[in-house]
């Protein structure tokens, strides 16, 4: 977490960044504390939109509009691409901003939100797809699993001593 952190907020170079990992291995938990800690950081916010396998890209732009200014109407707007530009020019008003997009699975989508994105601000991918974040030239971070040892030290954590109910 706290590496991540420094990535994301070190100014120096955009960074572009995948959580990469099997299905409930805590990527999106993970991208949902980093977002808590370095929301001070974003003057102009962190966006956060889940993509999942079928992503409606019309709603996911208007939020972000909407984000910048309230009263935002893009429904004039006819495509992905030229909502993109516009809200692009909106969030650019607002200062430096992170945006996650979480549970990524296909190529077009992302690039679609990543180009509604100012230039010089971080995103953050979550996906399972390793072969998608590279394709998306995303510096990749591969979430594994727990090992047996760590498991037990989190359910201790969690529930408290674990007792005889250890093994």
């Amino acid at each position: 977490l706290d590496r991540l952190s420094k990535l994301l907020t070190s100014g120096e170079s955009v960074a572009f960044t995948a959580l990469q990992g099997m299905g409930g291995a805590g990527k999106t938990a993970l991208a949902q504390k980093l977002a808590e800690k370095i929301k001070g950081g974003f003057p102009g916010g962190v966006l956060w939109r889940s993509l999942g396998p079928s992503p409606d890209l019309f709603t996911a732009l208007d939020v972000w509009a909407r984000h910048a200014d309230p009263r935002a109407d893009l429904s004039a707007l006819p495509d992905p691409e030229s909502r993109a530009s516009v809200v692009r020019s909106m969030l650019s008003k607002l200062g430096k901003l992170c945006a996650i997009l979480d549970d990524v699975w296909g190529e077009e989508a992302a690039r679609a939100l990543m180009s509604a994105i100012p230039a010089g601000c971080p995103i953050l991918i979550t996906t399972r797809d390793g072969d998608l974040a590279k394709a998306l030239r995303c510096r990749v971070e591969r979430i594994g699993t727990l090992s047996e040892d760590e498991s037990i030290q989190l359910l201790a954590k969690l529930l408290g001593d674990l007792g005889a109910h250890e093994h």
